[in-house]
């Protein structure tokens, strides 16, 4: 399948919302990789593709956000300007970190406490001190059972 194939694929899947968006997903991609970059944004609770920005920077962003005041949840990457974007927009939207990103970063920590750790020590406590790791508070979700259930759904 072309590169083109896809994109028209995608174009083709973009519809505008039609009822009030509460919980997105934006992140960075290629319109044509190592050339040209922009922003999907993502209704998470529809599982449906709502925009796709024409580049990715923070004022595109923040227009766009501020386009749509019914946004509650921003799910984001923990780099770049989306966060700040965020800010700016919609200063009162929740934001968290996506699962990929939260995954990429925790087996990243693993790895290097991992690699840190010579072999004979891998079954003591202080391998398992060495391990364990906190979230920054500001990427945690408030501990709410039904946010949870809804976010793990997908």
């Amino acid at each position: 399948m072309s590169n083109d194939t896809l994109l028209r694929i995608l174009r083709r899947h973009t519809r505008a919302p039609t009822e009030p968006l509460n919980v997105v997903g934006i992140d960075d991609w290629a319109w044509r990789r190592n050339y040209r970059y922009g922003s999907i944004v993502c209704d998470l609770e529809r599982r449906c593709i709502v925009a796709l920005l024409p580049d990715r920077e923070m004022a595109t962003v923040e227009a766009w956000l501020a386009d749509h005041p019914s946004i509650t949840v921003v799910s984001r990457d923990r780099g770049g300007g989306d966060g700040e974007a965020t800010a700016r927009a919609l200063p009162n939207t929740m934001q968290v970190a996506d699962r990929w990103h939260l995954m990429e970063n925790a087996s990243g920590a693993f790895l290097d406490a991992v690699r840190c750790v010579p072999a004979c020590k891998i079954g003591s406590d202080a391998f398992l001190m060495t391990i364990s790791f906190t979230l920054p508070r500001s990427i945690v979700p408030e501990e709410d059972p039904a946010w949870h259930a809804h976010t793990f759904a997908f």
